[in-house]
């Protein structure tokens, strides 16, 4: 057991490593538009309102795109593996960023949900 807690740590290391070496700055997918440096966004013509870990979840996925993306990979790289917010945390910020990217927010097409593993982004 603690070899397979010692193997777990330095997965989420490395991939905690990479996350933060490969800063993404802008991004665009239909009409949203993401600035990843200045924290602005837009959907048309309207501003999004999205925090500073919202972003940082949007990153992550849009430079997963196609990936399935686990919840404790979230976890890991947003929250970092220090701290154990619950699978809800993620969830619940999911579905509000859903809100301000998605037409259909309960039909969403960009990130869909891959049921009890995590989430996909496509751009579609």
């Amino acid at each position: 057991e603690v070899l397979a807690r010692i193997k777990a740590v330095l997965r989420r290391v490395t991939i905690h490593a990479k996350a933060k070496k490969e800063k993404l700055e802008h991004y665009q997918f239909g009409d949203v538009k993401l600035d990843f440096v200045k924290y602005e966004s837009t959907r048309g013509s309207r501003k999004l309102r999205l925090s500073k870990r919202e972003y940082e979840i949007l990153e992550y996925l849009v430079k997963r795109k196609g990936e399935v993306v686990t919840r404790n990979d979230l976890l890991d790289v947003v929250w970092g593996y220090e701290s154990f917010p619950t699978t809800r945390t993620v969830d619940n910020f999911i579905a509000r960023i859903r809100k301000q990217i998605e037409k259909k927010p309960a039909n969403p097409k960009h990130i869909t949900s891959i049921r009890g593993v995590g989430y996909k982004f496509l751009e579609k």
